[in-house]
């Protein structure tokens, strides 16, 4: 049988309209597969409207298509179930012409500038561009608050009085120039800060992962190099960066999103089951998380699950042994001022912060758990959502989880209800927040639940949402306690 490379490189002819480019990519993969033996997964055509706005695919001439969006577009294809970010695969497929691409099809994500390396070595080169991505965020919103420091008249000393910001750059370029066998940085924040009036991918960094092609911030210059202010790139990277962690859910939503992207035809269900089981399995073994992807036939999502978890690290443990929340499932650490009790680490979980007895858990080099931003992000605001939907679903309300892949947490009884679940520590900041917009406008019902923890912590929360909150459509607020029980009741 023909091969998917040499179908596609007969069709240099061809041309046609959006709708018929998705279904000319299908009827291919459909017809034919790689010459690896891979079949392609079918395209839609939310899909070719989705890698438009990403610029995975090259603007298109009026309405029409031609075989160059075709290539670019199984290119894609392949390199996302290869678990690519699209971004990623917009940067690789922008380096090829469409001649080369549709010729190693199979092989495209083996590829660099100097021939071919393993997918175990692209993996690596994928995981220190993200490494380095997030250290010159950092960087950037560092060197932005320690210039807010110096015009007040705080000198710039390595020590505490240093923005943390600054200090958490420095630790993971020091980090990173060990691993790549140079000279280790970190003793010296003002020969960064030098540095920082070159371009990233200049001589005076000297680290590869910073003159990578595919890294986006190579070409940027972060310090003014005569005024030494932060340059305009520095300052709106700054704006963009709250922390580490932040950074790092941003990378796994984004996995998130691409991942599900392989599941044509099953998409929402897809994201929504893969965020799901993340939420509700802050602790698992590879074997569990195997046998998940078999019964749900998500084995495509096997890169991005791995990605959610680490081995368990010795900060895991309590003298050396592991124990795990009853509650909320999460590893547990020991109680402030209790040496002998427990706590949970988790602050949407009721056992947060309070001495606790328990027993430990059997542990393996099998045996994972959810990154600090997974638990941060997606775990503790995921414990309220979770129980929300397992009570719909007891009801008959027929929940969809992240409906719209996270236009809202949950809706139910025919989509005329839309939920958020939130657990701000302050009823003023998501007040705020929610004035500034949300995802609850298409629902006839609009309902915010506040975590009940949350609402223990601060008098009036509700009181206070309800007075700052004037943005439109209306919303309703109540507990996810209150939440929980009228869900006994006819809505």
């Amino acid at each position: 049988m023909i091969s998917l490379e040499n179908a596609v490189l007969n069709e240099r002819d061809w041309t046609g309209s959006m709708d018929a480019l998705a279904h000319k990519a299908t009827a291919l993969c459909e017809a034919h597969a790689l010459s690896s033996g891979v079949r392609l997964p079918k395209s839609t055509k939310a899909l070719v409207m989705s890698y438009r706005a990403l610029r995975i695919l090259s603007p298109a001439q009026g309405k029409q298509f031609r075989w160059l969006h075709l290539v670019q577009l199984l290119a894609a294809r392949h390199l996302v179930t290869q678990g690519w970010r699209r971004e990623d695969a917009a940067q690789r497929i922008a380096r090829y012409s469409p001649e080369h691409m549709a010729e190693h099809l199979a092989t495209l994500h083996e590829h660099d500038d100097d021939g071919i390396t393993s997918p175990i070595t692209e993996a690596a080169t994928n995981e220190e561009r993200e490494r380095a991505t997030i250290a010159i965020r950092l960087l950037a919103a560092g060197i932005c608050e320690q210039f807010r420091m110096a015009r007040v008249g705080i000198p710039t000393v390595q020590d505490l009085t240093m923005s943390p910001l600054l200090a958490q750059a420095l630790l993971l370029l020091s980090s990173a120039y060990v691993s790549a066998g140079k000279e280790d940085i970190g003793g010296s924040v003002h020969s960064l800060l030098e540095r920082c009036r070159n371009p990233i991918n200049g001589t005076s960094w000297r680290l590869p992962m910073l003159s990578d092609p595919q890294f986006h911030y190579r070409e940027i210059t972060l310090l003014d190099p005569d005024r030494r202010i932060p340059t305009l790139d520095c300052v709106e990277m700054a704006r963009q960066t709250q922390s580490e962690l932040d950074l790092r859910e941003q990378f796994a939503f984004e996995a998130l999103r691409s991942t599900s992207e392989q599941f044509v035809g099953k998409l929402e269900q897809a994201y929504s089951a893969l965020r799901l089981w993340v939420t509700e399995h802050p602790v698992t073994t590879i074997q569990a998380m195997r046998t998940f992807e078999r019964l749900k036939g998500l084995q495509l999502a096997a890169t991005f699950l791995t990605g959610c978890y680490e081995c368990v690290q010795p900060h895991h443990l309590v003298n050396g042994k592991l124990y795990v929340c009853e509650t909320c499932g999460t590893s547990m650490r020991r109680a402030t001022g209790a040496s002998h009790f427990l706590s949970c680490r988790v602050p949407q979980c009721k056992s947060y912060d309070k001495p606790l007895e328990s027993l430990p858990q059997e542990w393996s080099a099998d045996t994972l758990i959810a990154k600090p931003a997974i638990l941060a992000y997606w775990v503790g605001p995921g414990l309220d959502e979770s129980t929300l939907y397992r009570m719909a679903l007891a009801q008959g309300l027929e929940p969809r989880m992240y409906p719209g892949r996270d236009a809202c947490d949950l809706s139910f009884d025919g989509n005329a209800v839309g939920v958020d679940v939130k657990s701000f520590a302050s009823p003023f900041i998501l007040a705020d927040r929610l004035n500034k917009g949300h995802g609850l406008a298409p629902y006839q019902r609009r309902i915010v639940a506040i975590n009940d923890q949350a609402i223990a912590r601060s008098y009036g929360y509700l009181e206070v949402l309800r007075q700052r909150y004037v943005g439109s459509p209306s919303l309703e607020f109540m507990s996810v306690r209150a939440l929980l029980a009228s869900m006994e009741k006819p809505f």
